[in-house]
């Protein structure tokens, strides 16, 4: 039988004291990780409390559940009859969860970065471009001192106090004799002129050049021709739109202008564009009411207000910018717009691959030939490697690329152009329904990521995030109604084009639905779409 070993007075002693160390330092731990715990509860706070977005009495509840949670756990490290497996426990629990809040308080920060940087204040300046344009064929021509003492076409009412400015500086870059100006009455004329010979270059504003490839009789005007010079003029933007109080307690109508572009590093900082893609959103947060209008890009209205400038819509930003468009749309709906977004709309395939995709009721098969596998393929010239794709009738989940394909076919689909705005209506309400879900929060990272740089908008950071707050607090169950006015095709005068273009003449009575529609959502009156 083994000898029970004695423990010598000494060796307890010793025991005792190395028990005595630990017991204080799993004090000692305790106390600090629970100290932890206390200051990252109050940093995560304040961040979160810092976005504007969660409403008081959730933020009242946050405050309980930490307060509460501090209170359970200092039981632990601060009474010294708990033993020192709880406190263990009470200090993992607590530094695992400050480490967790503590890195929501360095994380945070950043998303609320992006999303301030998302709304940036509205340019005040634009550039618009007056390019000297001369026939590719002719080699001779390789620098702007080659224009000396030729005649170059002009433009005899069309921004003409930016051509005499272009005018005075190429003639300053020139070593030789001025060039010899020629005023022609319309854009058409002037690239007449340059095709027969009749001048050797031609001035225009560079966005006039979409509207010339427009006209199918000129639709080789961009491989006939090439930049010769460009004279770059910065002019100051103005934008108007009506102020509102409070958009959580008042009605307020959004204008989403949409460019349908290939390169979609940004918006272009031109002045002038095309308006591809023209909805006016009604929201009234009182009724919980939320309508979107849509109207044809080729939709043949006075722009400005003007009964003089009938032109089509889509021409209406290229003279005033953006601040042309909501003016033309003010006056044909009667309505004043509050705020508006600029969007390259196929930067919509970035945003809806974000979210996960989008699922809509496609009420109708057609194919399109409008699908590509990159957005720009530089290989082939900068421009969409097309294919087709097929789209049955009934449910269908899209990705962004497929998404951007049915928004943007118009030949293969009722109605042409009038069809295409509906599928742009379906894409843009399956959008917000997807954005309006709780699941959201998981792709908020995504989701910022892919909207960086692709828009631009007078609403604020504070507006924005008051608008979210409000959708917290009420959590509101909207009623989401799309209405596209509609009509007929035909040639019609151009008032910046000067010559007759394919226009889409609107039928009064789509137009005055609309505008019953919209003055209904307004006043907060229901309504059913006929």
């Amino acid at each position: 039988m083994a000898e029970k070993k004695v423990i010598s007075s000494t060796e307890k002693e010793q025991l005792r004291r190395k028990l005595s160390r630990r017991r204080k330092t799993v004090k000692l731990i305790s106390k600090i990780t629970w100290l932890a715990l206390f200051a990252a509860s109050i940093g995560i706070f304040f961040v979160v409390k810092s976005f504007g977005v969660i409403p008081d009495k959730y933020l009242k509840l946050l405050i309980i559940v930490l307060g509460v949670f501090n209170l359970f756990m200092a039981v632990f490290a601060w009474l010294p009859a708990v033993n020192n497996l709880n406190k263990t426990i009470q200090s993992c629990t607590c530094g695992v969860l400050a480490a967790v809040m503590l890195l929501g308080v360095i994380i945070l920060p950043g998303y609320k970065g992006k999303l301030e940087k998302l709304f940036t204040p509205v340019p005040t300046e634009g550039t618009l471009n007056i390019n000297a344009y001369v026939l590719k064929q002719n080699g001779g021509y390789r620098d702007v001192e080659n224009l000396a003492g030729k005649r170059v076409g002009i433009q005899k009412d069309l921004d003409v106090e930016y051509q005499n400015f272009a005018i005075k500086v190429i003639n300053k870059e020139i070593q030789g004799s001025d060039i010899n100006p020629v005023e022609y009455e319309d854009i058409y004329l002037a690239v007449d002129a340059l095709k027969s010979g009749e001048v050797d270059a031609i001035l225009l504003n560079e966005d006039y050049a979409n509207i010339i490839a427009e006209n199918t009789d000129y639709a080789d005007f961009n491989d006939l021709v090439k930049v010769l010079y460009e004279c770059p003029i910065q002019i100051h933007l103005d934008v108007n739109t009506a102020d509102i109080e409070n958009m959580t307690k008042q009605p307020f109508v959004v204008g989403i202008l949409g460019e349908d572009t290939w390169l979609l590093d940004g918006l272009s900082k031109n002045t002038g564009y095309r308006s591809d893609v023209n909805i006016l959103v009604v929201v009234n947060p009182l009724s919980h009411q939320i309508l979107m209008i849509t109207t044809p890009r080729d939709a043949y209205v006075p722009l400005y207000g003007s009964a003089s400038k009938m032109d089509k819509l889509t021409h209406s930003p290229y003279q005033q910018g953006i601040n042309g468009w909501l003016q033309t749309l003010n006056a044909y709906y009667g309505v004043d717009i509050n705020y508006y977004a600029r969007v390259n709309f196929t930067s919509l395939a970035d945003i809806i691959d974000a979210v996960g995709g989008v699922d809509i009721d496609n009420p109708y098969a057609f194919t399109s030939d409008y699908y590509f596998d990159h957005l720009v393929d530089e290989k082939n010239g900068g421009h969409a490697a097309y294919k087709s794709v097929d789209f049955p009738a009934g449910p269908l989940h899209l990705d962004g690329q497929l998404a951007l394909t049915y928004s943007r076919e118009r030949h293969k689909v009722k109605g042409g152009d009038m069809g295409r705005n509906q599928h742009q209506a379906m894409i843009l309400k399956a959008l917000i329904d997807k954005v309006c879900t709780p699941a959201i929060i998981t792709k908020v990272d995504a989701l910022l990521n892919a909207v960086q740089g692709k828009f631009s908008s007078n609403l604020t950071f504070k507006e924005i995030t008051a608008f979210a707050a409000y959708q917290l607090q009420e959590m509101p169950d909207w009623t989401l109604n799309s209405y596209s006015v509609t009509g007929s095709t035909g040639l019609a005068p151009s008032y910046l084009g000067h010559r007759d273009l394919s226009m889409v003449f609107v039928s009064p009575a789509t137009l005055n639905k609309a505008k019953s529609y919209i003055k209904a959502v307004m006043n907060g009156e229901e309504i059913t779409i006929e």
